[in-house]
């Protein structure tokens, strides 16, 4: 059986700086998504520092986001977070959130994709 599938970008190429005890949010759209399947979001990530962030999809955790550890504070490095698809809305905009901490520090985000199983 053939999988279709589809993806949009939740944050360009551009860096987003994303500053301690801020809440950093971009709207995104998955229309014609299905559920009962799996969703990925590629985050790639740069000066993450201390504690793991957990990101929200309309309201509910993904996973976490962690440092990495022995790298320099001038590489990119990328993260992939599965979840339920079903997290995501269809008929309206989903929310992406993330709570950045004290304990993160400032860091920065660029290249956010997101991959979901499409109707046919």
């Amino acid at each position: 059986m053939t999988v279709v599938c589809d993806f949009t970008v939740v944050q360009d190429g551009t860096p987003a700086p994303i500053l301690a005890r801020e809440v950093w949010t971009r709207s995104f759209d998955t229309r014609a998504r299905v559920g009962d399947s799996q969703a990925l979001l590629i985050f790639n990530v740069r000066d993450l520092s201390g504690t793991a962030l957990h990101p929200l999809v309309n309201g509910r955790e993904i996973g976490d986001l962690r440092s990495y550890e022995g790298t320099s504070d001038r590489n990119w490095y990328s993260q992939t977070l599965v979840f339920d698809s079903n997290f995501l809305h269809s008929d309206e905009p989903n929310i992406l959130s993330i709570q950045a901490t004290v304990e993160s520090g400032d860091f920065r985000l660029k290249d956010i994709v997101c991959f979901f199983k499409q109707d046919v």
